[in-house]
């Protein structure tokens, strides 16, 4: 095995320290490993013959400051001799490694010692907390349970009051049948959470208690509405739409005279619509096409008569001319 490197001046030779001892080294190679405690030196081919030569005691003179790291301290070497005072600081004690058996006789531990909430159960000696230790009224019924039953007899009468009575201490069990009058209730005290589904029956409604704020939107619907219940005074003007007017709904008699005008007649009046001598137009123009009718009847006895070869003009039932004349 060839060392790492070699120097040679004109007065030594130096080689390069081994980290170890090799395993296998040949005939005529020179080698040495050192630390603080010895030299190893060899010139042979079996690395156990090497010479190990260790140097008188050190001193702290021959010792460099910081030169001694943990690997080459023995466990259980550090006494509490070698520690100087206060040098263990906070940092260097572990996470729950001073136990009880450490502190005692080193200090006494005062109130400002301990943490808040820092005293559990498992820390409290039985039978460690006397009378003078408990402040007074903190027993409660809860903290009692499993040490000392407390019967009927033990209470004398009156002596629970509203205060000694936790928050929904008072179940349904607790409160005899019939107890709980109107007087108990408080006003308001009634929620909504407090009434089973179906349970306000109509009764239990008083008559125009349920004003329009109280239903829903879209609550009423047509089976809640008793037959000829909506009168005119409960629909709102302009509310009945063409969609809600049934065919064939309008008759003569919900028409008022005079309310159909020519806008509202479709176009295509049937003769048979006329009756005859009801056709007056008046100082009025009539635009059509051809008009099938009997006799055109006009005022003051003229009639119009209508033949497949000739017109009449007749007054008084009399023929006056003919068109065309003969």
């Amino acid at each position: 095995m060839s060392p790492n490197t070699v120097v040679i001046t004109s007065d030594r030779i130096r080689l390069a320290s081994l980290t170890a001892n090799p395993t296998t080294v040949q005939a005529g190679e020179i080698w040495y490993n050192q630390n603080y405690i010895a030299l190893w030196l060899a010139v042979d081919t079996v690395p156990a013959n090497a010479k190990k030569f260790v140097p008188p005691p050190f001193t702290q003179a021959d010792i460099a400051d910081n030169a001694i790291i943990e690997s080459k301290i023995a466990d259980g070497a550090v006494t509490t001799a070698k520690i100087a005072n206060s040098a263990i600081t906070t940092a260097k004690i572990a996470d729950a490694q001073v136990t009880r058996a450490k502190l005692s006789g080193v200090f006494p531990i005062g109130t400002a010692d301990i943490s808040d909430n820092a005293i559990t159960t498992a820390k409290i000696a039985d039978s460690a907390i006397t009378t003078s230790k408990i402040a007074d009224a903190q027993v409660t019924r809860a903290k009692l349970t499993g040490v000392f039953p407390i019967g009927t007899a033990d209470i004398a009468d009156g002596a629970i009051t509203e205060a000694k009575i936790g928050s929904g201490a008072v179940t349904s069990a607790k409160i005899a049948d019939g107890a709980v009058t109107s007087t108990k209730i408080a006003d308001s005290a009634i929620t909504t959470s407090k009434i089973a589904d179906a349970q306000v029956t109509t009764a239990k409604i008083a008559d125009s208690a349920i004003t329009g704020a109280k239903l829903a939107s879209s609550a009423v619907t047509a089976g809640k509405i008793a037959a000829g219940a909506v009168g005119t005074a409960e629909l709102a003007n302009s509310c009945v739409t063409t969609d809600k007017i049934a065919d064939g709904a309008i008759t003569e008699a919900k028409i008022v005279n005079g309310a159909v005008t020519d806008a509202k007649i479709a176009s295509g009046i049937s003769p048979g619509k006329i009756a005859a001598g009801n056709m007056n137009l008046g100082t009025g123009t009539l635009t059509c096409g051809q008009i099938n009718v009997g006799d055109i009847v006009l005022n003051y006895g003229w009639v119009i008569r209508e033949h497949p070869d000739r017109l009449e003009i007749l007054k008084n039932g009399r023929v006056v001319f003919v068109i065309p004349s003969e």
